[in-house]
């Protein structure tokens, strides 16, 4: 294998493969990159059995090859050269990679593995791949993937649920004490009619590959449980939770019997003020309902306490609800308009907080014992 690449294109392929790579590198197989020359391209590819991240590169090829090498420690090689291009070529068992026209001409070799160990990743065929908004399904993400739960034993919690009903995609997380939920159209219905839930390691990945805007694909392996997206060159293929996702319809309040729009910004202040306060890790913030205004109130022994209010619209008895300021935060950052809906029925029931300008977006917050 032989051929030459401009150093900052190759090193941005890396990067955006090496993420899955723990930073700590552990000498394996699956600490290293794939690459392989062929066709006037180089593919790179990362896996860590679970997820798969795949990326091309043109490139000026003299002899096609592959071999495998660690994948940060190329790219802490790359990144300290200087040098527009780069030469990059296989001897027996070293990957040689040199900048000969740079001042300070390096050449740098890293002990390689060959390919025949690293593990295949299958590709799907052109006809099963169906275009998605890659920014509507970023948005949804960001509105909900912040309720996921995080390394808990109810592995289902540990992903993000997709929904498909006719052209109306639905994403849903929870972690068993607050639940978000948003729907989508889009032009065709995504191939999730039964639902399947992606893990949170490959939910960060879509985030930070959705963010390039670029053209955006996805296929579902039913036999295989895979699900596979193609975003611009990169494609990532992962494979799926397995189990039954709880029925997220039964914690979404049918009927609320209070619903106050409240100033988002305003909301967040106070709830800050009163968290800053507030016993670690929860929080905890106490909301107090009473006639036309809403107060917070916090407090830890030995530290100290915080108190505020703000004018509401509400009539109702007084009413003290404990909540867990960062998960209220968590939503509130989502929304990006003025005013947000807190809807409620008593101090130990579901709270929902809604925005006003987006009907197909919902968080439940489960309130605290006080």
């Amino acid at each position: 294998m032989k051929f030459t690449v401009d150093r900052q294109q190759f090193l941005k392929a890396i990067t955006t493969v090496d993420g899955i790579i723990p930073s700590r590198e552990i000498r394996s197989v699956y600490s290293n990159v794939l690459i392989e020359a062929d066709k006037g391209e180089a593919v790179f590819t990362t896996t860590d059995l679970e997820i798969a991240l795949k990326t091309t590169l043109p490139i000026t090829l003299d002899k096609k090859g592959g071999t495998t090498v660690p994948a940060k420690k190329l790219t802490q090689v790359i990144g300290a050269m200087d040098g527009e291009t780069i030469e990059i070529s296989l001897d027996d068992d070293k990957l040689i990679i040199s900048s000969p026209k740079a001042r300070t001409k390096p050449r740098v070799n890293l002990v390689t593995s060959p390919t025949s160990d690293y593990p295949p990743t299958p590709s799907p065929s052109s006809e099963d791949l169906i275009s998605f908004s890659p920014a509507v399904f970023r948005e949804m993400i960001l509105k909900t993937y912040y309720s996921m739960a995080q390394d808990d034993s109810r592995y289902v919690f540990n992903g993000l649920f997709l929904k498909s009903q006719k052209n109306s995609n639905i994403v849903v997380a929870t972690d068993g004490r607050r639940l978000s939920k948003i729907s989508r159209d889009f032009p065709s219905a995504l191939p999730f009619k039964d639902g399947v839930i992606i893990p949170a390691k490959a939910i960060k990945e879509l985030v930070r590959l959705l963010d390039a805007g670029e053209e955006a694909m996805i296929a579902y392996d039913d036999k295989d449980k895979r699900v596979h997206f193609r975003i611009g060159r990169v494609d990532l293929v992962t494979k799926l939770i397995d189990g039954a996702f709880p029925d997220y319809e039964q914690v979404i309040p049918r009927k609320l019997d209070y619903k106050i729009r409240i100033n988002r910004i305003d909301l967040e202040k106070a709830i800050k003020q009163a968290a800053s306060v507030a016993i670690e890790p929860a929080r905890q913030v106490r909301f107090i309902f009473s006639e036309g205004t809403v107060g917070f109130q916090a407090s830890t022994p030995d530290l100290g306490g915080s108190e505020s209010s703000l004018e509401c619209e509400y009539s109702g008895p007084e009413m003290v609800i404990g909540f867990n300021s960062v998960y209220l935060m968590d939503v509130l950052k989502v929304i990006p308009g003025e005013d947000v809906i807190l809807g409620f029925s008593s101090p130990s029931s579901p709270c929902t907080v809604g925005d006003p300008a987006d009907p197909d977006f919902l968080s439940v917050v489960m309130p605290m014992k006080i």
